[in-house]
Parts: C-alpha cells; sequence; structure tokens
C-alpha cells in the first residue's frame, strides 16, 4: 500500500480547483499551480501531480528544478503539452463531496477519443465506472496511458471496475468502435 502523508494538501487543492470547471473559459481560467515531479517524487506522484495540471485545461506553470528528476519523470510534463484548453469534468462531484471524500473520476472529450481519468485519495481498490454516469454509450477500445497498455473493447452497456493502485492515477483513451 502506498502512502499518501505527502499528498494531503495535493488532494485538497485539486478537489477545489476541479470543482470549478464549469467557470472555465467562462469566468476564469482553472490555475492548477505549478507541475512538481523533482525528487523526492517518483513515477507515481509526478504522474498524479503532471495529469492534474493537465486536465484542469489552464496554464501551466513548471514549478521544480527538473534537471534533478529523472528524464522518464520528466517526459510525463511532455505528455500533457500543449494543454487542451477545456476543463474535465469531475463525474462523481456530487456523489463524492470533499471532506467525506473526493471525486475519482474525470471526463475530457475530445473530437477524437473520450478521456477518463482515475485518481485514487483512499486505498488499494478497482474504481467502479458506470459508463452511463460518465455520459457514454456504445463500445469503445481502450488504452491505459500511463502504464502504455492495451485494455481491449470496452461495451458501455455494462459497468465495469478498473484497478488503480494508491495513491495514484490512471489515463483512459476511449476510441468509438465502427461497426
Amino acid at each position: 500500500a502506498g502512502d499518501d502523508s505527502l499528498l494531503k494538501f495535493f488532494r485538497m487543492q485539486m478537489t477545489t480547483t476541479m470543482s470549478r470547471y464549469y467557470a472555465h473559459r467562462k469566468l476564469l481560467l482553472l490555475n492548477a499551480d505549478g507541475v512538481c515531479i523533482a525528487p523526492p517524487a517518483d513515477r507515481e506522484e509526478a504522474w498524479f501531480r503532471t495529469l492534474f495540471v493537465g486536465l484542469s485545461g489552464g496554464q501551466v506553470f513548471l514549478g521544480d528544478r527538473f534537471d534533478l528528476a529523472e528524464p522518464e519523470i520528466r517526459d510525463l510534463v511532455k505528455r500533457i503539452l500543449p494543454i487542451y484548453g477545456v476543463a474535465a469534468v469531475p463525474v462523481d462531484l456530487f456523489r463524492k463531496p470533499y471532506p467525506v471524500s473526493r471525486p475519482e473520476i474525470y471526463r475530457l472529450p475530445t473530437p477524437q477519443r473520450e478521456v477518463i481519468a482515475l485518481f485514487n485519495f483512499d486505498r488499494e481498490k478497482a474504481i467502479e465506472l458506470d459508463w452511463r454516469e460518465i455520459g457514454l454509450q456504445g463500445r469503445y477500445e481502450a488504452w491505459e496511458f500511463f502504464e502504455e497498455r492495451y485494455c481491449g473493447v470496452i461495451d458501455t452497456a455494462q459497468p465495469c471496475a478498473f484497478p488503480v493502485p494508491f495513491p495514484a492515477a490512471r489515463l483512459l483513451l476511449l476510441t468509438p468502435v465502427s461497426d
């Protein structure tokens, strides 16, 4: 099991920032703060933090000495640039309100694919995905971006559970299957 003691402030900041998705580009630009990936951040923590900034759709501030991070960790930042400019929607925002819980499922529709981000703040577990709640119908080919693995075809008529380590984040890229 992971140790999230260093991420307490980050979890609060992420919940506060992403719950304002509806105001992005209407009233303000979401400001997710700086991307911090230098040691002692490991690959999981760096991805957690980098993904949050990328999903915010707002400005990106590079807030660390990148020369201290491993090249593989520095490459994570390249994966979120340039910013898409649209804020991801916390799908379970009202089902998992702060401070008792936090949203775990974020959806970012793009012209080519659906992007589903999963954040695990609690414990080793599989996050339940109800595709109707997420707003998807049909069949999709699924890739997990962080681990770079093909997950197969997902039929959104059936809910599923996706394992996410603790504390960690995963990013599903879903491309519609053409019949």
